[in-house]
């Protein structure tokens, strides 16, 4: 909080905040935290990918899924944002979308088991 203080549009501070209430359980208050890293740097693939897992624990679906694909355009490589996306549309069994996002995840690595079971698993 102190390097708040001293640069209140510091975001890694946000983040970090945001990343220790979130490991603390204190979703809403990392969801906070993430979302003011977001306004003050658009471009942080990790912000909206910790955003977006933060919004998963709290069972928020819908916004974790669009803070994953904002992941992914930030850091297209990002193979963990397109695998958390397929399982998010897996879970709510949106099959066609959830494919989708696992045949990307194979585009980058074809060989990672997460995306290759997940794919398997939705065709």
């Amino acid at each position: 909080m102190k390097a708040i203080s001293l640069d209140p549009l510091h975001d890694p501070a946000y983040y970090n905040c945001g990343y220790a209430y979130h490991r603390n359980g204190n979703l809403d208050q990392a969801i906070h935290s993430y979302k003011i890293a977001i306004e003050l740097n658009n471009n942080s693939a990790e912000s909206h990918f910790n955003l977006a897992s933060a919004y998963n624990d709290n069972s928020q679906e819908k916004e974790a899924i669009e803070s994953y694909k904002q992941s992914i355009k930030c850091d297209p490589e990002n193979i963990d944002s397109y695998i958390n996306v397929a399982q998010l549309y897996e879970k709510t069994e949106n099959w066609k979308y959830s494919y989708f996002y696992y045949r990307d995840a194979l585009g980058i690595d074809k060989v990672n088991n997460k995306a290759k079971d997940g794919f398997d698993r939705v065709q």
